[in-house]
């Protein structure tokens, strides 16, 4: 019988080499892991980023213009900021502010594929009517509101509760397209807004399984615009002709029901579509059947209603933004996080600071905008490359932001008023801000005129008593003279005597008609003359 010691040894031995060849094979893993991402940085503008603050709260909604020259941030605090990369200096501020609803969140931003000045870009709010706005922020008119009380949804001009999410077309610039919780997809007629005949050109209602009403909670055209993609609250990914017709493929049980899916997206080839869901996962579907997924990514946790997916330019990946863990939340480890087109796998998870909810590719740039933040401040942040990326924010980190001058600090009144602190005394006027000489306390004693004592109020001496017990004292309601404790027969007698000699009173009513008086008899005197 072999001791016990030996074959611990053995074991341990065993376990030591087995240790050692698990830490190989990890690093081996972490080498080759490694080498993938060095590889796929090739592709990804990761090199340099600039930081865009100013939100305070999380950053919902992102969009680039066409050209590349001008980028929208849309915010949960009721704001969308405006930026022009030609315009804009290394401070990185917005060149223009805009409120559409104020108390409404921005779920959607969608620019016009003319990029014409006449209506450039969507804005789609928590309210029910989405606003058109021209290149410089002025707004241009809304869509109409439906009639609540109307039950079916095609008879109504327009959307009955808030909207959820929307999208200009991609290639017809007179049509944008909104979904909303009214359980609705609506395609509009952009220059019919404002008209009295309304914008809206159809309206699209998702198949149910069971009658009631579910929420639209996203939508997307594909790369032509000749299909449409909705993301329903009864966990289906409905895709319907972009003329206005019924579904005609659906992903059944896509989703947990319940649930909100926060993006769809179609790639170029229009073949793959992905969809991203409030329960953590992003999933791929073959747009050809979509009766079966393709492939499930889990543990991407989102709490925000519009975290986006989306493609590169080149279609070789595909991305979703994730919120920071619930038991680090505070620490900020958000990510957004980069997949593989061809290999289906994770190939790069980008740390942000708080959650990512937000992201934009641009092609023309080759810049990555992502839209982060919490419920405490947001911003919005661009990666990119300076040796492979193009404009956009390499125009402007480079240059310099304005200096500050004196006349910065200069107050000049509407009055255009010119204050001379050099004239002579009498005609001197003080600064904003200073007082004149004399106005001070020192001044105020010196002056005759100010330090002069006022004129005493004169006015009878009170006794000490209360105002209303001195005026009805007066007027003889208390006191000696107090009328309510007199006889009423005593007080008229005390006149009898000045009446009888003085009789002014009747005599020059009756002078004429009745010299003698004649008075009223009695009762007693009538009877005892009967």
């Amino acid at each position: 019988m072999r001791p016990p010691p030996a074959r611990t040894t053995e074991r341990a031995e065993e376990e030591e080499v087995e240790v050692e060849e698990e830490e190989d094979d990890d690093d081996d893993d972490a080498r080759v892991g490694a080498a993938a991402e060095e590889e796929y940085d090739d592709f990804l503008p990761l090199k340099n980023e600039a930081v865009m603050d100013g939100h305070r709260k999380v950053v919902s909604a992102l969009a680039l213009e066409h050209t590349g020259s001008r980028l929208l941030t849309g915010s949960h605090d009721y704001t969308v900021k405006m930026y022009d990369f030609n315009g804009m200096r290394r401070d990185l501020r917005p060149f223009r502010e805009i409120t559409p609803d104020d108390g409404y969140p921005i779920h959607a931003l969608s620019w016009s594929p003319s990029g014409d000045q006449a209506r450039p870009f969507l804005v789609v709010t928590g309210g029910p009517q989405p606003k058109i706005y021209d290149r410089d922020g002025r707004e241009l008119g809304e869509f109409d509101k439906g009639d609540m009380y109307i039950r079916d949804l095609k008879n109504t001009k327009g959307h009955c509760s808030p909207c959820t999410s929307g999208a200009w077309h991609p290639t017809d610039r007179d049509q944008a397209l909104t979904a909303s919780a009214d359980g609705s997809l609506r395609i509009w007629n952009v220059s019919m807004c404002g008209d009295p005949r309304g914008a809206q050109k159809s309206v699209v209602k998702p198949q149910l399984a069971r009658p009631g009403r579910v929420q639209v909670t996203s939508c997307a055209y594909n790369h032509d615009g000749s299909m449409i993609a909705g993301g329903v609250t009864d966990g289906t990914v409905q895709l319907f002709p972009s003329s206005g017709g019924s579904s005609y493929r659906n992903a059944r049980s896509a989703h947990a029901p319940g649930e909100s899916i926060t993006s769809v997206a179609f790639a170029r080839d229009g073949n793959m579509v992905l969809s991203r869901c409030a329960d953590g996962t992003l999933k791929v579907w073959d747009a050809r059947n979509a009766s079966k997924v393709v492939k499930v990514f889990h543990g991407l946790e989102t709490t925000h209603e519009e975290t986006q997916v989306g493609f590169s330019p080149n279609d070789a990946f595909f991305y979703t933004g994730v919120d920071a863990p619930m038991s680090r939340a505070s620490e900020g480890d958000g990510a957004l996080c980069v997949f593989s087109k061809d290999k289906l796998e994770m190939v790069r998870k980008i740390g942000t600071k708080g959650n990512c909810v937000a992201a934009a590719w641009h092609a023309r740039l080759n810049q990555l905008f992502l839209g982060c933040g919490d419920h405490k401040g947001g911003h919005a942040s661009a990666l990119y490359d300076d040796r492979r990326s193009e404009r956009g924010m390499l125009v402007c980190v480079g240059r310099k932001a304005r200096s500050k001058s004196n006349a910065d600090f200069v107050n000049i009144s509407l009055q255009n008023i010119a204050y001379t602190p050099h004239a002579l005394p009498m005609f001197k006027e003080p600064m904003p801000g200073k007082k004149a000489e004399g106005e001070g306390y020192i001044g105020t004693r010196k002056s005759k005129e100010k330090s002069k004592k006022p004129l005493q109020v004169q006015s009878r001496k009170a006794a000490g008593t209360l105002l209303t017990q001195s005026i009805m004292k007066e007027s003889g309601m208390i006191g000696d003279k107090n009328w309510r404790l007199q006889d009423p027969r005593e007080a008229i007698l005390r006149h009898a005597k000045d009446a009888e000699e003085n009789p002014w009173r009747t005599r020059n009513a009756y002078a004429e008609t009745q010299p003698e008086p004649i008075f009223h008899e009695s009762e007693d005197e009538a009877s005892d003359s009967d």
